[in-house]
């Protein structure tokens, strides 16, 4: 099994903004045959260490969160990468994250850790995201903020998400767990729109897996782009359901008294 090695944020920010010594530590980072372990403090301590760079002028204006959200987005779209990558073990699934280990290799690579949750089989994923512009100012879920098509999860998953996710929401008698698993779906069918060109259907690269690229072969007709928008227009405005999931979060929160802690 895989090692991880822990280092201090000071030194993990490095790897995501130029200092005097970042070519170094990267170089260590290459070297190494750990990879990086990240707890929920790194993710905390980056993101304002990058801010307060940003408030000193040592990197440009909007960096910072453009940089942090470089790194989520990577993780956004490894977890629904694994919710439709079967085990080579059992053929099932899906993958349950036991763990997420960060390191540099010409680009963000992210090291997942996962167990199937039929037979128990663990292995590692890697994510290799070299991203782009991001928008800012939303609170709620997201998946990938640019115009580019995932290359880490194909059109014909994207689709399998999107069919799985509106389903679960159809049977889910809670309303506020419904919206948010309706809204995710959503943004699943937003994702496979990407794959499209000029064409009506998409070009076969648009399919990293062999049951995917078998399956849009025999019924081409399932992925004519038509197909998707007419399914898109039926559903509501994405800042329409952004706006709900936001008013049921908020709502969610002022349920919970500040004394509760101590209960």
């Amino acid at each position: 099994m895989a090692t991880a090695i822990y280092w201090d944020t000071s030194a993990l920010i490095k790897l995501y903004a130029p200092e005097a010594d970042s070519s170094a530590y990267l170089r260590l980072l290459i070297e190494q045959p750990e990879d990086l372990a990240i707890s929920f403090l790194h993710r905390v301590e980056l993101y304002f260490a990058l801010c307060g760079k940003e408030s000193r002028g040592e990197i440009a204006g909007g960096s910072a969160q453009r940089l942090f959200q470089l790194f989520e987005q990577h993780v956004s779209e490894g977890r629904y990468y694994l919710m439709v990558t079967a085990c080579e073990s059992c053929g099932k699934g899906p993958w349950a994250i036991t763990s997420t280990e960060a390191s540099q290799e010409g680009g963000k690579l992210l090291t997942t850790r996962a167990r199937c949750e039929q037979c128990g089989s663990e292995r590692p994923f890697r994510f290799l995201c070299e991203g782009g512009e991001s928008q800012v100012g939303s609170e709620v879920e997201r998946i990938n903020p640019t115009d580019e098509p995932s290359r880490i999860v194909d059109l014909g998953q994207w689709l399998s998400l999107f069919y799985m996710l509106t389903e679960s929401a159809a049977s889910d008698a809670d309303k506020v767990s419904a919206r948010r698993t309706g809204f995710r779906a959503t943004l699943c069918l937003n994702e496979a729109l990407k794959f499209y060109g000029d064409d009506e259907l998409p070009e076969e690269s648009a399919f990293f897996s062999e049951r995917t690229l078998i399956t849009f072969r025999e019924h081409p007709e399932k992925f004519a782009r038509q197909r998707l928008r007419d399914m898109r227009a039926k559903l509501p405005a994405l800042p329409k359901m952004a706006r709900s999931v936001r008013r049921d979060e908020q709502a969610a929160k002022k349920k919970t008294r500040w004394w509760a802690f101590w209960k």
